[in-house]
């Protein structure tokens, strides 16, 4: 296995960002002030996490943010973005699931939400939410 890095910084966010506007043939613009949630030219929202370890974490306002956007539009994007040395996997799934399955997460004394990612040889899915393949 290839070593991983010590953190997922935002010149890899920039990266990852390029790669997928290049593979969905979609602009990707930035809802602030979260980092992980953009708005694609087809009318799309992505929530996009990435990281060198197993464990993610989204705050309570981008949680409450992403259910506001989902009203707008059932389907919408979960990815994740593991980093290594020298490659990213980047897994896609369904928000709609995530956010269906939110009482599973563990919340945080701060109110934020975690999640656990377990990759496989041909996706990942997330400990808590086994449903959501990606």
């Amino acid at each position: 296995m290839i070593p991983k890095t010590t953190k997922f910084v935002d010149s890899d966010r920039k990266l990852l960002i390029e790669e997928i506007e290049k593979i969905q043939g979609v602009k990707l613009e930035s809802i602030k002030p979260s980092r992980k949630l953009f708005k694609a030219s087809n009318g799309l929202f992505y929530l996009i996490s990435g990281g060198t370890e197993d464990w993610h974490g989204i705050n309570e306002n981008i949680m409450k943010q992403l259910y506001e956007l989902q009203a707008i539009k059932d389907e919408n994007v979960f990815m994740i973005a593991k980093k290594y040395r020298t490659q990213m996997d980047i897994c896609v799934g369904s928000l709609s699931v995530f956010l269906s399955n939110k009482n599973k997460l563990v919340k945080t004394q701060k109110g934020s939400y975690q999640f656990h990612s377990v990759l496989t040889e041909d996706g990942l899915y997330l400990e808590e939410i086994p449903e959501l393949y990606c």
